[in-house]
């Protein structure tokens, strides 16, 4: 192997002794110049601190660069987390100023067992010594500037080691219990591939603490004029829920109900144009002038299908049933207290408990189009390829449920779809397998095999549907697979014409704080009075607006704040204030000294944010009226678009002879 280098300029949260010592690992040694020379799977590597950078350099199995972005955790944002557990308690603002330095290695699990093992009782300098002498025993050797060194044995070095020699090493009473574990492993009783797999279940983060690809995500927040916020969350046109108020905890369904994302963002030929151009320098599969940059970027930012950080976005990739199901349960539902969905007992049963989407896929079960209750949605079917078809039947079933049940097919025309009637009937797969189980997938795979003979009328109704609204045009595809930015734009197409029925929810730039940040001898006026920033329309049912937001009225809030908050003294001074690092991220958007000083209101923030981003209007010049962002799309047979944003009034859906207006659920 050759010897590789790589700097981290200007690192943040890296102390070589914090992470080094701390005893998280025991591969790695201090040198006579203060650094540190580790050995881990087949690489070896000497990380060097100068100033606020730091140096690597060694022989790595891999690109250095990315060996040790994903072995030190580089992408993940440890100021952040820091920030935010140091309000927990002093003792944990204490320990994290004492370990402040502390990055958690991602270290091989097989090895992170055995020393486990062998750091019972013990103590850092002998567990280190014993973990070397294995080495040297039983792995393999590598030599880099003239020193030796070893890599960690694997399972299969072991295997024939007794429980003799391992006591010859200096294990004493671990020996028996390191034997057995490998032993274990090699009889296949623990499966380390599947701990993995289980360890690698589904991250679900509040939007405001995402982490990954974070200089996408800066770019998008900059393009967006999203704010930081003095308890480290953020604010903007995409952390604004469905009462107005700011949410760190938001999603694309919220985010997609607010007018501005359009005005501001989705019909923003220059914003667009930057965020796309951002997201296709992360991925090497994705142009910045196609429309998978634009279905891509909300995936990515809102976290839809978290993915381990990699070059490749795999837009073309198909989806499972689970994938899909997960995807919208995701961009709907805000993150419980605990970062775990709800389990849906019936359904675990139903299609199993192996596959890391089922818990989200679950608030999907009664949308599906293939079933648990008849028996068609099981474990395999659940895993297998979803067609376009079922997808566009479970938005519209999701979404528009009374539209769909009344929705006239007689004048529907499409150049590769027809009913075919009730197939469960006609073929009389209501008698598959011997009962009525399971004639959703027999009927399925005999409309997929002969497509020419039409669809399913209920998955029929759901195209007709989808198409009066332009979320699908003439060429509908409904037989073949799903892809991945094809569920994001169809998802994406169906919100936008959701918030054009519902008159959009929200119409402002900054969502509104229910409780003011305090300065000493200070009262600050929370009001807000800018219309932008009021509840939604009272004409609007709070089943209809708010069953999808994770928080209470603004009331309720204000009420909770007064009960647990003693009632300061009385002053006679108020006044606005700005966080330094606002001030500084407005300063870094072109803002004067001038400028900060005259914000005295989160109406002033949001005017000033206006100004700087050039005013705030859509690159159509139509900010108050839009398409939905539906008409967006340019992706052949993906959508009724034809590449314009601006609003054609011949397009207006009409669903029936008496029916021209939407329903919709959320």
């Amino acid at each position: 192997m050759k010897e590789q280098q790589y700097i981290l300029k200007n690192a943040k949260s890296f102390e070589l002794k914090d992470i080094f010592d701390c005893g998280q690992c025991f591969r790695w040694n201090k040198e006579s110049d203060e650094s540190y020379t580790g050995v881990f799977k087949q690489n070896v590597i000497n990380v060097k601190k100068q100033g606020q950078d730091v140096y690597f350099k060694g022989i790595c199995s891999g690109d250095i660069k990315n060996v040790v972005t994903y072995y030190f955790d580089l992408e993940r944002d440890y100021e952040n987390i820091k920030k935010t557990l140091s309000k927990v308690d002093i003792n944990m603002k204490t320990s994290i100023e004492y370990g402040k330095g502390i990055r958690i290695l991602n270290q091989d699990l097989w090895e992170t067992i055995i020393s486990f093992i062998i750091s019972a009782n013990n103590n850092i300098p002998r567990i280190k010594g014993i973990i070397e002498k294995l080495s040297k025993t039983y792995g393999n050797e590598i030599i880099w500037n003239n020193n030796k060194y070893y890599t960690f044995p694997s399972v299969n070095q072991l295997k024939d080691v007794t429980i003799e020699q391992y006591r010859k090493l200096g294990l004493g009473f671990r020996d028996i219990r390191l034997y057995e574990t490998t032993q274990m492993i090699l009889n296949k009783e623990i499966d380390l591939e599947y701990l993995k797999e289980e360890k690698d279940t589904l991250p679900w983060e509040q939007l405001a603490s995402l982490s990954p690809y974070s200089a996408f995500r800066s770019t998008f927040d900059t393009a967006l004029g999203v704010v930081p916020t003095s308890d480290s969350s953020k604010n903007g046109i995409v952390y604004i829920n469905l009462s107005g108020d700011q949410d760190g905890n938001n999603t694309l369904y919220n985010a997609m109900m607010n007018r501005k994302f359009y005005s501001n963002y989705w019909e923003n030929e220059a914003v667009q144009s930057e965020i796309q151009k951002a997201r296709a320098s992360q991925f090497t599969d994705v142009d910045e002038d196609t429309i998978t940059a634009r279905y891509a970027a909300l995936g990515v930012y809102f976290d839809l299908l978290p993915t381990k950080e990699q070059p490749e976005f795999h837009g073309e990739d198909s989806l499972s049933r689970a994938e899909a199901m997960t995807l919208i349960m995701r961009a709907e539902t805000p993150v419980t207290e605990s970062e775990s969905p709800d389990t849906f007992v019936d359904f675990v049963n139903a299609v199993g408990s192996e596959s890391p989407y089922t818990n989200y896929a679950g608030y999907l079960m009664n949308d599906s189009y293939l079933t648990i209750d008849t028996g068609s949605l099981t474990s395999k079917t659940f895993t297998s390829t979803i067609s376009r078809g079922e997808y566009i039947y479970m938005l519209m079933n999701h979404y528009f449920k009374e539209d769909l049940s009344t929705v006239d097919t007689k004048s529907a025309s499409f150049s590769d779809a027809k009913d075919a009637g009730d197939l469960s009937t006609t073929k009389a797969f209501e008698k598959y397998d011997g009962s009525k189980d399971c004639w959703q997938t027999a009927e399925l795979a005999n409309a997929i095999a002969n497509p020419d003979d039409g669809c399913p009328t209920r998955m029929y109704k759901a195209l007709v549907l989808a198409n009066s609204l332009g979320i699908v045009n003439a060429e509908t595809r409904w037989d073949e697979g799903l892809s991945r930015s094809e569920a994001i734009q169809l998802l994406a197409d169906t919100y936008a014409k959701l918030a054009e029925a519902k008159g959009y929810p929200i119409d402002t730039t900054l969502g509104k704080t229910n409780i003011a940040e305090t300065v000493e001898d200070t009262v600050v006026d929370n009001t807000v009075t800018d219309t932008e920033n009021s509840t939604t329309s009272e004409s609007q049912s709070k089943s209809e607006i708010n069953e999808n937001d994770s928080q209470t009225s603004e009331g309720e809030a204000i009420e909770e704040v007064v009960v647990a908050t003693p009632t300061p003294e009385p002053t006679t001074t108020t006044g606005y204030v700005l966080e330094e690092d606002t001030k500084e991220y407005l300063k870094g958007l072109g803002a004067t000294d001038s400028d900060l000083a005259n914000v005295k209101s989160d109406d002033d923030l949001a005017t000033l944010i206006t100004k700087l981003f050039g005013g705030g209007s859509s690159s159509s010049g139509n900010s108050g009226s839009t398409t939905g962002g539906g008409s967006s799309s340019s992706d052949t047979g993906s959508s009724g678009a034809t590449g314009e944003d601006v609003r054609d009034p011949s397009r207006d859906f009409q669903l029936g002879p008496e029916e021209t207006t939407l329903k919709g659920n959320m």
